[in-house]
């Protein structure tokens, strides 16, 4: 599965839809880096991305830190529905402009395997409420397959590189 193009597809993807304004943000993972592994990471990065490309959702989310400056550290489903979620809800209107797409890659490299399979379940249950989506991408970890496969994921597309 390594060396099979997962993640010069996600970066080539991410750069055409930045250059046609659709990126909403990325995180690729990577096990050489330990921010780069760390799942707790992701939702705060997303939502800083979304900020710097949407003045909407800036406005929105410093709002929200405005409220709650802490809202970076708290549980996952806490940090994606205070600093995506909501600021997104809030520039509905102007992310629905257009299509916008978060890239999230190599899954499979974080060290927290359970919170991924929690950070996925969290996505999949917010994303038909929300004007964006989500290019994920992954070794066919045993785990995430599953996660993928569950009841969660009935609506989303996948595409396997090899099988």
């Amino acid at each position: 599965m390594a060396g099979t193009g997962k993640t010069t597809i996600a970066y080539s993807f991410s750069e055409i839809l930045d250059q046609i304004g659709m990126l909403g943000g990325t995180f690729f993972c990577s096990r050489s880096q330990d921010e780069c592994r760390n799942v707790d990471w992701i939702f705060p990065t997303i939502a800083y991305e979304l900020a710097r490309r949407f003045p909407s959702v800036r406005h929105a989310l410093l709002e929200v830190l405005k409220r709650d400056p802490d809202s970076g550290t708290r549980r996952m489903e806490l940090q994606f529905l205070d600093l995506s979620v909501s600021p997104v809800k809030v520039a509905t209107e102007d992310l629905t402009k257009r299509s916008v797409v978060v890239v999230i890659d190599a899954l499979d490299e974080c060290a927290d395997q359970s919170k991924v399979e929690m950070m996925l379940s969290i996505i999949s249950q917010h994303l038909p409420h929300l004007p964006i989506k989500f290019l994920v991408t992954s070794r066919p970890e045993r785990h995430i397959r599953e996660t993928f496969s569950g009841p969660d994921f009935t609506d989303s597309s996948k595409f396997y590189l090899q099988c």
